[in-house]
């Protein structure tokens, strides 16, 4: 096929333009003598009768360029150079590997000339990376000869217009919706398998080179040919996976990134990771978690999700063996001294984590195992100085979580005694830096104080 053959636009009427064009130079005959009026009749009657023969050649012409069964064959894959054009291409590398890419300046669209009147070619972009190919059939022919060369398909569930076609033998899968006109979308197609999935719990495939707390330059450094992976699904790989990078406008950095399967992939990624733990949020959610204590991913699996597919959230997490550490005397995520200290100088000695609104001020630390999104470090400031700093370690309904935390506290800390507070608080540290624990039977958790006195 011809990449480079000149094309009509649809709609294009040259022809009966110019025909149009010597019917409005007609002139009256009385103006002129009789000889002249004949001769001008005749010429232009030769005129006329020669376009109309024209277009009629031009017409039959049309018809045998048009695009049809013969253009695809009987494999379903972009013909020609075309297959040279692969999903995620940036936009320079796709013109590279096929020159005909050309800006439509009236559309600013990239199209192929297909070298057909009935069928444009447009290189679909999303952030100048390649997202897809279309091509755009004028009428609906394209339905009939499109299903006799690739197979029937499989009709859409919800678009009554729309076939679907998938071939792993030549990679690609295609949509096609008709109305008035068709327009046939053509990708990769690379089927989910089980190697797909890493043999260490954490981030899947390209999300493996994003970490939490990157900015969003550093994510499109790391994945130059995903722009829009930012708070946008984007392609994962494999068919029907998607994924995105979440980083809150607020901070400008990476807190989670996500990906969703269909749900075959939850048989896969249990054979690779084992089963995970289930547990329920405080506002009621059942969550299935895997954890990587050796790496600090947390990898939490909701099967219901919105978008009917399986949702996978990648974090990362402080297991609370290592956020209270195993020095008796150091709570291990409050290091250095705090007590009588001023806000101010609490941000200067924790200036990497922590963060002040007015008179407060807060450590924001990664969430313990069963903690939903972060752990917070709050810090008393009384006339001035602070007076204590606490924090929560949930155990949610994690069933024997509860007993394994109080079990490390009290091999950290020893055997506590019963504090006369309302909440009942265990000390298990009576001398300053005073060292507290209540239970929060509401938002299940184990609060934790560090203060200058018991009461």
């Amino acid at each position: 096929m011809a990449l480079t053959q000149p094309v009509k636009r649809w709609g294009s009427t040259d022809p009966i333009v110019s025909v149009n064009n010597m019917r409005s130079k007609r002139v009256n005959a009385a103006s002129v003598g009789p000889a002249y009026a004949n001769a001008f009749r005749m010429k232009h009657r030769t005129t006329i009768a020669t376009s109309v023969l024209s277009l009629a050649l031009a017409v039959g012409c049309s018809k045998e360029k048009n695009a049809n069964g013969s253009y695809f064959g009987k494999t379903m894959a972009p013909p020609g150079d075309l297959a040279k054009i692969k999903k995620g291409m940036t936009l320079a590398e796709a013109q590279k590997a096929v020159p005909a890419i050309k800006k439509d300046e009236q559309s600013g669209d990239y199209m192929v000339d297909s070298g057909y009147v009935n069928l444009k070619i447009e290189v679909s972009l999303r952030k100048d990376v390649v997202d897809d190919i279309i091509f755009k059939f004028k009428g609906t022919d394209a339905s009939k000869f499109l299903s006799e060369a690739f197979g029937p398909g499989t009709p859409d569930k919800i678009d009554k217009e729309r076939v679907d076609w998938k071939n792993p033998a030549t990679g690609y899968k295609a949509h096609l919706s008709c109305s008035r006109n068709c327009y046939l979308y053509m990708e990769d197609f690379v089927p989910l398998k089980p190697e797909f999935f890493p043999k260490e719990i954490g981030p899947i495939a390209d999300l493996a080179k994003v970490k939490v707390g990157m900015t969003e330059a550093e994510v499109k450094a790391a994945l130059p040919n995903k722009p829009a992976i930012i708070d946008s699904l984007v392609n994962a790989g494999p068919d029907e996976v998607l994924m995105s990078v979440y980083a809150p406008k607020a901070t400008g950095v990476v807190q989670s990134s996500r990906m969703l399967m269909p749900e075959e992939g939850v048989a896969m990624l249990k054979t690779a990771w084992g089963e995970p733990v289930e547990t329920t949020t405080s506002i009621g959610q059942v969550q299935k978690v895997w954890f990587n204590a050796k790496t600090g991913a947390r990898v939490t699996m909701d099967e219901k999700d919105p978008f009917g597919k399986v949702s996978l959230v990648f974090d990362s997490y402080m297991p609370y063996t290592q956020m209270l550490g195993e020095d008796k005397d150091v709570v291990a995520i409050l290091p250095k001294p705090f007590l009588g200290l001023s806000a101010a100088e609490i941000k200067a000695a924790y200036a990497d984590t922590a963060v002040t609104e007015g008179d407060d001020v807060r450590l924001r630390l990664p969430p313990s195992e069963l903690e939903m999104f972060e752990t917070r470090v709050h810090f008393f400031i009384y006339e001035g100085k602070a007076r204590n700093a606490r924090f929560k370690i949930p155990y949610g309904t994690r069933v024997g979580a509860k007993e394994e935390i109080m079990a490390f506290m009290k091999k950290k800390w020893g055997e506590p005694t019963q504090g006369t507070d309302y909440k009942k608080s265990l000390i298990f540290h009576a001398a300053p830096p005073v060292v507290k624990v209540s239970d929060d039977t509401i938002s299940k958790g184990w609060d934790v104080e560090i203060a200058d006195a018991v009461d």
